[in-house]
């Protein structure tokens, strides 16, 4: 659990990259069993500090919130006599992705870990319903709904970026249903560092031209191209069109909630809580921050 008296270690990898330093924070014990080059680092203090001081200033915010039901891909392939009866991982992807970026490494972490693990598609993304709010509170009690609906007590919790803030949010707000923590390219800083880049991004995705008359293929072909024009990175692009699908109509769109996702992004998003980042500066001196990553959020 993040925030109390068992949390014993705080694991550190930076991948050594000069033009993507990724940090990835992982809390908890016998992580090890699948990410084997970890460093471990005691962090009682912090734990029991983080636990006295933010449970009361956070969770009330969680009141206001109304959850909604996620969309996730449960991974249990293994005979029920097989798989290791303790809590399950639950996956968080990042802004703009969805439960699918997680398959293969979803299924080597149940396969190694002998866990049920289930990947979720956040809200506004994915499979999961739109919704007109998108904060790391919405988040939160979206996660806490889900494991209330699935009967599970606690759970792993494994969230990249978007989905990293939104892990770290839930632990400090619900420690009691957080057994461990892994955040991945991501830490509690005030502001993503690249604002400019992904007003750039929304604004080149709202403004796109999509022919209806074409094959799935042609239109993100065509798409693409228009998104060249403002987003050197093919494989940022080639991420970015994984949301274009076929509407109803037989016309494309994005399958994410655009609108909501720019409105909310810079206040919501990009930020944290002021108390979130005040206790969480403790321990930012133990870790990297994926700075120069494409795709911070």
């Amino acid at each position: 659990m993040l925030v109390n008296r068992d949390l014993c270690n705080c694991w550190i990898r930076n991948t050594g990259d000069a033009c993507i330093n990724i940090g990835l924070i992982m809390i908890g014990r016998n992580l090890s069993v699948f990410f084997p080059w970890r460093k471990s680092i005691g962090l009682p203090h912090v734990a029991k500090n983080l636990h006295s001081s933010c449970r009361q200033c956070l969770r009330s915010d969680l009141l206001l919130t109304v959850p909604i039901k996620l969309a996730y891909i449960s991974y249990e392939t293994l005979k029920e006599s097989e798989q290791n009866a303790k809590e399950p991982i639950i996956i968080m992807h990042g802004l703009f992705g969805s439960k699918n970026n997680w398959n293969s490494l979803s299924k080597a972490i149940h396969l190694k870990t002998k866990r049920k693990v289930i990947a979720i598609d956040a809200r506004n993304h994915g499979d999961s319903p739109h919704s007109s709010t998108m904060s790391y509170k919405d988040m939160a009690g979206d996660m806490i709904q889900l494991l209330n609906d699935l009967d599970f007590d606690r759970a792993i919790l494994i969230g990249h970026s978007m989905g990293g803030s939104a892990v770290m949010y839930t632990a400090l707000n619900f420690p009691q249903y957080v057994e461990k923590l892994t955040v991945i390219d991501m830490s509690p800083v005030r502001a993503s560092p690249n604002l400019l880049q992904m007003e750039r991004i929304f604004e080149v995705m709202r403004l796109a031209i999509m022919d209806g008359n074409l094959t799935l293929s042609k239109a993100r072909k065509m798409v693409d191209q228009q998104l060249a024009k403002s987003i050197e990175s093919d494989s940022l692009r080639q991420f970015l069109l994984t949301n274009l699908v076929e509407a109803d109509t037989g016309k494309y769109k994005w399958r994410i909630n655009l609108p909501v996702l720019e409105q909310a992004f810079s206040t919501q998003i990009a930020v944290f809580p002021n108390n979130f980042v005040t206790l969480m500066e403790q321990v930012t001196g133990f870790m990297r921050i994926g700075l120069r990553s494409s795709s911070n959020l």
